[in-house]
């Protein structure tokens, strides 16, 4: 049989837990975002990416070199798959050894 003492103290320690995890949330401390200069926040563009297989989307910002750059090495993969020769199956009508 539980005593009124010990129920008491029962409740007492469940309520400063639940305080405490309630304030807890409001002490953490927010995260800082980088805020560039006034020349760089030009360049700067944001948008919101879901990488595939997530289903959370998140904030991406790029800078205009850094999309420059993307676009160059997918076009110099592109570049690269074009040029490379196609061969023709052995056993297929016109292929020469």
């Amino acid at each position: 049989m539980v005593t009124p003492v010990r129920a008491g103290r029962g409740l007492c320690g469940l309520a400063i837990l639940l305080v405490a995890g309630a304030t807890a949330g409001c002490l953490t401390p927010e995260t800082r975002h980088y805020v560039p200069g006034q020349a760089l926040a030009k360049e700067m563009e944001c948008q919101t990416q879901r990488v595939t297989g997530e289903l959370v989307a998140t904030k991406v910002c790029t800078f205009k070199s850094q999309r420059d750059a993307d676009k160059q090495s997918a076009q110099d993969a592109r570049d690269f798959l074009t040029r490379q020769p196609i061969g023709a199956c052995p056993g297929t009508p016109g292929c020469k050894p």
